[in-house]
């Protein structure tokens, strides 16, 4: 990746430059175990393709609009087949253009694409929470340049 900034205290943006992120190895991944097999999805295309041979799992379906392609990936799967550093990669005209990631590779964010507006939102576990049932939540809207 060839730069990052913190757009938010919980929420890393990199420029990607037309390269796709590179992805930071678990020391537990449970994506080969049978019961969490084939948790990921499918590539539908050569880059996501690409994306899955670098080691990213395909998390969803890929969000399209015009000329707009939201690709959500996960680093790696917990014990409990949860994925864990969940992100996105953004392509304008088939070229990586920008990915989102929360700052800690065991937290997840959610997205949606929308009217050239990307939704970035992230429940969190509260202090005194269980880890299972966290009730915090953070919204960010990006709004997309359609140039």
């Amino acid at each position: 990746m060839t730069s990052a900034l913190h757009a938010e205290p919980w929420l890393v943006v990199h420029d990607l430059q037309g390269k796709f992120p590179e992805l930071t190895r678990h020391e537990y991944d449970s994506r080969n175990e049978p019961l969490c097999a084939g948790d990921g999805r499918g590539a539908d295309n050569p880059l996501e393709k690409r994306l899955a041979y670098s080691g990213w799992i395909l998390w969803l379906e890929a969000d399209r609009q015009g000329e707009l392609e939201l690709i959500r990936i996960v680093a790696a799967l917990d014990g409990q087949c949860r994925p864990n550093g969940t992100g996105a990669v953004l392509l304008r005209q088939g070229v990586p253009a920008m990915a989102w990631f929360p700052t800690s590779d065991f937290e997840n964010l959610e997205f949606s694409l929308s009217n050239g507006e990307l939704m970035i939102s992230q429940r969190f576990v509260k202090p005194g929470e269980a880890n299972c049932c966290g009730t915090g939540s953070r919204e960010l809207v990006v709004v997309l340049d359609r140039q």
